[in-house]
């Protein structure tokens, strides 16, 4: 009987469709490919751009496309650009509001309600030791 692990969240499962591949991955990769063909055919071999330099074009143009293929944190690439643009750059770095300070008037107890706090202490005592910080 052959045993498959099934993961607790449905939805976090991805479905591969082609070798090892997601759908996501499929789609970045022929898209990936799609514009380095594009790149070679119609801006690098009519200008006969020499290998080295067509080579780093490839690179530099695939880098944007294929860093999507990451899950930092977790989350999709789109998300986690989303997260940092929003907490780095639109979120204000000082706060509008002004914090006020409330002045609270002090407790004051009357001197039967002191009384009858000491007697509970004293008899919580031996009992909890840890009040000894409260004396």
């Amino acid at each position: 009987m052959i045993e498959t692990k099934v993961p607790k969240d449905i939805r976090a499962y991805d479905i591969r469709i082609a070798g090892p591949f997601t759908v996501r991955q499929a789609a970045l990769l022929t898209v990936a490919f799609m514009a380095d063909m594009a790149l070679y055919s119609l801006v690098l071999d009519p200008l006969q751009v020499p290998s080295e330099i067509r080579m780093y074009a490839v690179i530099l143009l695939d880098l944007p496309i294929l860093m999507f293929i990451a899950k930092p944190m977790g989350m999709k690439m789109e998300q986690y650009l989303a997260a940092v643009i929003r907490s780095n750059y639109l979120a204000p770095l000082r706060r509008r509001a002004e914090n006020r300070i409330v002045q609270r008037k002090p407790c004051v107890y009357t001197k039967k309600e002191l009384k009858v706090e000491k007697k509970m202490l004293k008899k919580a005592m031996p009992e909890h030791p840890e009040y000894r910080a409260f004396r």
